[in-house]
């Protein structure tokens, strides 16, 4: 299985439904499970006190996930489906190698992965997780992701020129 995406639109071209099927591959080509931040986060100090970085696992996740999505992505820039800003419900099903994570863990991970990958300009548009699941596919596991527009973003203010 690969990575793909589809989009829904209404009669006006505005997107009401987003899909993707996200199966991360390393560069030997096994698949990448996914995995939370905070699975086993790393410590560093830094200069007044320690910094919380997320796990390794996740790192790899992220990096693999969108090494893996770069030619749909690709394509959904060239459609003007990336740096969403309008609000979303999120429906994702969470194939997980074994059954190991928490709900919240998975979801701030793949929230911050759409930002990241450039899909959403920042996660705090993200409503709810209606449909979210974790579920068990050892075979190929994997995020299939379904955004669901809910209203647009409000008009970005101008900024009052200095005289």
């Amino acid at each position: 299985m690969k990575c793909a995406w589809r989009v829904e639109a209404d009669e006006t071209g505005q997107w009401q439904q987003l899909f993707l099927i996200v199966v991360a591959f390393d560069a030997a080509n096994q698949i990448v499970p996914p995995r939370t931040k905070k699975n086993s986060p790393r410590i560093i100090q830094g200069l007044r006190h320690p910094i919380l970085l997320p796990s390794a696992a996740y790192k790899r996740w992220e990096s693999a996930a969108t090494k893996s999505m770069i030619l749909c992505l690709l394509e959904m820039r060239q459609h003007r489906l990336m740096d969403i800003t309008d609000y979303c419900n999120v429906e994702a099903k969470i194939y997980r190698d074994r059954a190991v994570g928490d709900s919240n863990g998975f979801t701030q991970a793949i929230g911050d992965w759409l930002e990241e990958s450039g899909i959403l300009a920042n996660d705090k548009q993200i409503e709810s997780w209606n449909g979210t699941e974790r579920l068990k596919d050892a075979t190929c596991p994997r995020v299939e992701i379904c955004l669901t527009f809910i209203r647009p973003a409000p008009p970005a203010k101008k900024a009052k020129k200095s005289q």
